[in-house]
């Protein structure tokens, strides 16, 4: 019968905090996924905008700079003498006159860093000029689309998309600028520049673009027509998709779902002040949202797992509250076997509940005869010794996030991955609790690690050396004595100095010490003001007095020109 009952209680309390773990968790789990998807969609949607207009800027700007060489030469009087002369003139005096029409154009391509042909074409008969070996077809007679197009701008000048290969280059022309010449005094027209815009460098600004797997990314001129793309080229020189064009020609920026080449996408654009072209970026869905699907595998699993232990949580629980006897009988079982430290906790009213409190009394007084004798003085230097082991990490977390924040503002992605991994490495040794000593190979390795991830932060500017005693390397050391040093060394001296500097880390045994010297040659301790300054070096110092004694720690010995702080420990195996 009391058999039955245990059992009907301990199903009850089992349901109950079945229930009452499980829904939140589930409740929980839906918020974080629906969040986070949400911040996920954000900041890619973000990011892809602030690339596309960034590399918009990009172009703009290079457009404007090609007009401006047009204008320039435009307004050029040795263009327009060139322009004025007549074949009668003489060769000599045609010749001096190309000449400086040629310094003028190399001077103009040759600042720009870009490879860009330009053709004046003048109304007189004979008067041509190129900066390549010959003058296209289409430029040799006034008849052609270009200078019809140039004489009906408003502003004498026109951006004209067209596709066209240079056989000689072997290059594809896709936008040309053109712009009339005209004479100060009477206004006539004397004649054209014209610049050639190739394929080329389109594809250098377009590399800026943040790749995604299987996207592509086009330019559109004000009348939607393709003047390049990224990847194909195939569309290069016609109109942008007809199920599409009135989307991204009626508006200024936005998004929408796509189908091109039986592959779905999302396309994202936006529009250049300048000139008015359009970039198109489209992405695959399935690449573009990949990190969705992964997220809503990893909630499920996350689910999964706290539901399992939850149940077995409200398993255990029940068991126990309802087994209250061979609770008390395990706890006498470890109070036997040395553990002091165990407490019967459960609160009753009944026989039981007095028997507990019987046992914790018990408990506690054989406790305080054995705490004043020796462990009470050893618990609170053990755990000052935690205490000031823990304020080591955080200190160098928090420099290292500092670090990584910056990169990723420079975008600096490379760099990024190769501090993460470093840094990675450092929170394995500092999060392994197997023990606090290890042998001083481990610990300067772990410097290693740190040294990587500064170096990333600072290149070249750090110069490191390791003069290491050979002898040392598999002596035992308490964990994390070396590194503090050397960050404070960094921070410290190296960091706020301008130019570069060095690091120089040495390991010696001296009168049977061991002995490590951290010598750099920065600001000194006088200069710094950087808040916490100190603060890891007493810490370091506090560490080693408590392990190894009072005589033991860090000291500040003099050198000439160099910082360096000394750290000595006894010599034992």
């Amino acid at each position: 019968m009391i058999s039955k009952i245990k059992t009907s209680f301990g199903g009850k309390l089992f349901v109950f905090f079945l229930i009452i773990g499980i829904q939140p968790l589930l409740f929980m789990t839906a918020a974080a996924y629906m969040n986070t998807n949400e911040m996920i969609k954000e900041k890619i949607n973000s990011s892809i905008y602030e690339n596309i207009k960034i590399v918009g800027n990009l172009l703009d700007s290079s457009l404007e700079t090609f007009l401006n060489m047009a204008r320039f030469i435009s307004h050029s009087d040795d263009v327009k003498t060139l322009l004025n002369k007549e074949w009668s003139d003489g060769f000599e005096s045609k010749f001096a006159d190309v000449q400086k029409v040629y310094k003028l154009t190399n001077l103009l391509t040759a600042a720009h860093k870009n490879e860009v042909p330009v053709y004046i074409v003048g109304v007189k008969k004979y008067n041509r000029f190129s900066t390549t070996d010959h003058l296209p077809p289409i430029y040799a007679t006034l008849k052609g689309e270009i200078f019809n197009q140039i004489d009906a701008a408003t502003k004498h000048e026109v951006i004209y998309t067209q596709r066209r290969f240079d056989a000689i280059k072997s290059k594809d022309i896709v936008l040309t600028l053109g712009r009339k010449i005209r004479d100060d005094a009477s206004d006539e027209v004397l004649g054209y520049v014209i610049l050639d815009i190739y394929d080329e460098y389109f594809d250098k600004v377009l590399d800026n673009v943040k790749v995604f797997e299987g996207n592509n990314v086009y330019v559109l001129d004000k009348n939607g027509v393709i003047i390049t793309d990224k990847r194909n080229k195939n569309m290069t020189g016609f109109k942008f998709y007809d199920e599409y064009y009135d989307i991204v020609m009626n508006n200024q920026e936005g998004e929408f779902l796509c189908n091109i080449g039986n592959n779905d996408y999302i396309a994202f654009f936006t529009t250049l002040a300048d000139t008015g072209f359009k970039i198109v970026e489209i992405i695959p869905s399935k690449v573009l949202y990949r990190d969705k699907r992964i997220i809503i595998k990893f909630f499920i699993i996350i689910a999964l797992i706290f539901s399992l232990i939850s149940i077995g949580a409200s398993f255990f629980l029940s068991k126990n509250l309802s087994h209250p006897i061979n609770y008390l009988s395990d706890l006498m079982k470890k109070v036997e076997n040395g553990d002091m430290d165990v407490r019967f906790d459960l609160k009753r009213d009944d026989e039981i509940g007095l028997l507990g409190e019987s046992f914790n009394k018990m408990i506690k007084n054989t406790k305080d005869l054995i705490n004043k004798v020796y462990i009470k003085q050893y618990l609170l230097k053990e755990a000052e010794f935690k205490e000031l082991k823990s304020q080591a990490n955080p200190h160098f977390i928090y420099n290292t996030l500092e670090s990584i924040n910056c990169m990723a503002k420079l975008k600096d992605y490379e760099g990024i991955t190769d501090m993460v991994i470093a840094l990675g490495k450092f929170l394995r040794y500092s999060l392994n609790k197997n023990s606090d000593i290890v042998t001083i190979r481990e610990d300067i390795e772990q410097v290693k690690n740190y040294l990587t991830i500064q170096q990333i932060r600072f290149g070249e500017k750090i110069t490191i050396n390791f003069d290491i005693d050979e002898r040392l390397y598999d002596k035992k050391i308490l964990k994390f004595l070396i590194q503090p040093l050397v960050e404070n060394a960094i921070i410290h001296g190296l960091e706020p100095k301008i130019g570069k500097g060095f690091i120089n880390i040495r390991g010696y045994i001296s009168d049977d010490l061991i002995v490590f010297d951290i010598e750099d040659d920065g600001v000194g301790f006088g200069m710094s003001s950087k808040s916490g300054f100190g603060l890891g070096m007493k810490n370091v110092d506090k560490l080693v007095k408590i392990h190894y004694g009072k005589e033991y720690g860090l000291s500040l010995p003099e050198k000439s020109g160099i910082t360096c702080v000394r750290l000595t420990i006894p010599n034992t195996d």
